[in-house]
């Protein structure tokens, strides 16, 4: 079924089928036909279903991650940053700089000499200027791209085959290619006293 959904959509199905896969390896069943019995606790059908879409929105994925990529000179930046950082930040008693991790590749740094570290990384940035211009205007590419709909062929899969052990974040991002099931309208239901109504024939 071809369906439109937004890029940061795609991407966050395929991510879903990418953690699947190296984590529970369900989705090994590639080459096999869906038989509806279960596989590392997920059914064929799903792993099956999962495997067919996200090949159909790699090319759509793989765009983004050339965005994302950083070439070597932004890598060497942020090593500098870092070793930077290190450098100025406040030790414990092993030496070890004090910091927090804040996630997503961020440190937050005990800084013993703000001023020397804010002097060394002004020359750093303007050594990079360059680099740092375009890792601007490639997060900038990023953010418009993820909005952007695209039509991506989806296989569709039974609510029945989905387990509802999924974590949620990845029961959401496979939501496009869940099909529920269709309810059937409740029947009229017959007033006391009231006459069905007959057509006549004459």
């Amino acid at each position: 079924m071809k369906k439109n959904m937004t890029v940061k959509k795609i991407c966050g199905l395929v991510n879903s089928v990418e953690m699947l896969k190296a984590h529970e390896e369900v989705l090994t069943v590639a080459s096999r036909k869906p038989g509806g019995k279960p596989y590392h606790g997920v059914e064929e059908q799903l792993a099956y279903g999962m495997l067919k879409t996200a090949a159909k929105c790699q090319d759509i994925y793989d765009e983004v991650v050339a965005l994302e990529t950083a070439p070597d000179r932004i890598k060497e930046y942020e090593t500098k940053k870092t070793e930077t950082a290190n450098k100025f930040a406040r030790k414990d008693e092993k030496g070890n700089p004090l910091s927090a991790d804040l996630g997503g590749g961020r440190m937050e740094f005990d800084m013993e000499d703000a001023d020397g570290f804010n002097t060394a990384v002004a020359a750093l940035d303007l050594e990079y200027a360059n680099d740092l211009k375009w890792r601007d205007q490639s997060r900038k590419a990023v953010r418009e791209l993820l909005k952007e709909t695209r039509e991506v062929e989806v296989h569709m899969v039974a609510a029945a085959f989905v387990p509802k052990r999924l974590p949620i974040a990845i029961r959401q991002a496979l939501e496009p290619m869940i099909e529920e099931p269709v309810e059937a309208p409740p029947a009229p239901v017959k007033k006391e006293g009231e006459k069905a109504a007959v057509e006549v024939k004459e």
